[in-house]
């Protein structure tokens, strides 16, 4: 029997996703979670007893007849943990622009000249930006340009790199992440409040980009990077299909002009995106994880025991963006029980290495605000805070012979955001009580990677008017999201690694 209490600072918490329900698969990539708390990692027992009619005074029979298992997830948001939950929550996958980020596509090594690659479907192109992080040598990561001849196993780059060969723990990734057009080809034009994006020498229908996805214009590492008018720089939304001369955007931070783009090579940042999407859509996908929870000393001879939630699958994710803090994830999970092992599950000892880490900073590292879909008009000015929430309504579904749940189903994805803001807009009390369309984008960006959520439609309901003493007076402004008639979406998230720092708003 073990002597030594289990302490918490010696228990750590991983999770994998399953090939498919009830089978973690065989090969199965760990991930550590990096927890804040941690909690719900046992299943919960249901009993019964007869309450019986007799002059006994007692109950009798007593049975276990039921089980729940709930884990719940705590971390810092981070994009690490983002790239995993965030698909899983919206019952998708990420989509787009080349991401060798998975084990069997990471690159094995880098020479002087070019980054060495398992065989890809297509080489990618001149120009495009790629984001590579993990190598061991530093000036090997980073925004790179592809350049020379790129293959379908070589990725040449500007500038060259240090060889070096890469190891399975390094986690090495290199991901598309833009591209940059030959000097002059890339123009901005205004008409009548509608901004596009053109081009002429590069083809807009090659980029990959699609309606609804989140775009960042310009770069300021570099003059030659970004259009002469200032304004015409930061995130943006794509609102057309591109064609080959170009494509529609809006939801800016700024109001953009006509720009000709003159001697520049202008950068355009885009990368993966992930929506609510129909059942019937070739990217619906109800994904299920294991977590593992380490605990000290709770096996033989004073051994670390293992629990695993098996089949879990996220029924809640809130993703917290409080004022003056670090940004947090909490994922709700139903589990179909939970497994007490002393033996690790495959893979489970090496998890990959984690990698983009780094804290989201409310302070500095987040913009977003509503408009009002008929006219852009903004409705908000700061935003103290803001609880975007993913709820799946998954339920557990009891059987007989079965202790617990025999499969867990889903209802339909529902988005909605809990928003505090400064009260120097009437707007947004007006749009609420006139039942007014809107749309909201939050954009939180880092060194590592860019996150953006985008909700092309919803209806705003009037909260408290909050009154402290001393201070701005604020409004809660609870926000639900709907289908959009135009990107039939909810919700649309975009992650740009690498993507340059945000405007300042104004």
């Amino acid at each position: 029997m073990a002597n030594n209490p289990s302490q918490t600072h010696n228990s750590a918490q991983a999770i994998a996703k399953m090939s498919s329900y009830g089978t973690l698969g065989g090969s199965p990539e760990w991930r550590s979670l990096l927890p804040t708390d941690i909690t719900g990692v046992n299943a919960q027992t249901e009993n019964a007893s007869h309450d019986t009619i007799d002059p006994s005074n007692q109950f009798e029979a007593e049975s276990q007849v039921g089980l729940t298992a709930a884990p719940q997830l705590r971390a810092g948001f981070t994009a690490e943990l983002a790239d995993v939950l965030i698909p899983g929550a919206l019952r998708t996958q990420w989509t787009g622009p080349t991401a060798l980020n998975a084990t069997a596509t990471r690159p094995t090594s880098a020479t002087s000249a070019h980054f060495v690659v398992p065989t890809l479907g297509s080489a990618l192109v001149v120009n495009q930006l790629i984001w590579v992080s993990g190598c061991a040598v530093a000036s090997n990561n980073g925004l790179k340009v592809v350049s020379g001849s790129p293959s379908t196993a070589t990725i040449p780059v500007s500038g060259g790199l240090t060889a070096e060969t890469f190891t399975a723990a390094q986690n090495v990734t290199i991901e598309v992440c833009g591209f940059q057009f030959a000097s002059g080809d890339a123009t901005i034009d205004e008409t009548a409040g509608v901004y596009t994006f053109g081009c002429t020498a590069k083809s807009a229908t090659e980029l990959g980009l699609v309606k609804g996805q989140p775009i960042f214009i310009g770069d300021s590492s570099a003059a030659a990077y970004a259009f002469a008018t200032a304004a015409d720089y930061g995130p943006a939304i794509v609102t057309s299909t591109p064609t080959a001369t170009g494509f529609t955007f809006a939801s800016t931070f700024s109001t953009f002009v006509d720009d000709a783009g003159t001697s520049k090579t202008i950068r355009l940042f885009f990368g993966q995106t992930c929506r609510t999407v129909a059942r019937t859509s070739g990217d619906y996908v109800e994904s299920y994880y294991q977590v593992e929870t380490s605990v000290e000393n709770l096996g033989s001879a004073n051994a670390t025991q293992y629990l695993y939630a098996e089949s879990a699958a996220i029924n809640t994710l809130t993703m917290a963006f409080p004022a003056a803090a670090l940004a947090t994830l909490a994922a709700d999970l139903i589990a179909t029980d939970v497994t007490s092992t002393g033996t690790q599950r495959t893979n489970a000892s090496t998890p990959t290495a984690a990698k983009r880490t780094l804290p989201y900073n409310t302070t500095s590292d987040i913009s977003g605000r509503i408009f009002l879909s008929s006219g852009g008009i903004a409705l908000t000015g700061y935003i103290t805070s803001v609880n975007l929430i993913i709820e799946n309504n998954a339920q557990q579904n009891p059987a007989h012979g079965v202790l617990g749940s025999a499969i867990t189903s889903f209802g339909k994805t529902r988005i909605r955001a809990e928003i505090n803001a400064f009260l120097t807009e009437s707007g947004g009390i007006d749009a609420a009580r006139n039942n007014s369309a809107v749309t909201a984008n939050w954009w939180i960006r880092n060194g590592e990677c860019a996150y953006c959520f985008y909700i092309p439609e919803a209806r705003l309901r009037n909260g408290n008017a909050n009154f402290p003493k001393g201070q701005v007076v604020t409004i809660d402004l609870p926000l639900m999201a709907n289908k959009d008639a135009t990107y039939s979406a909810s919700l649309i998230v975009g992650k740009i690694p690498g993507c340059p720092a945000l405007p300042a708003r104004s």
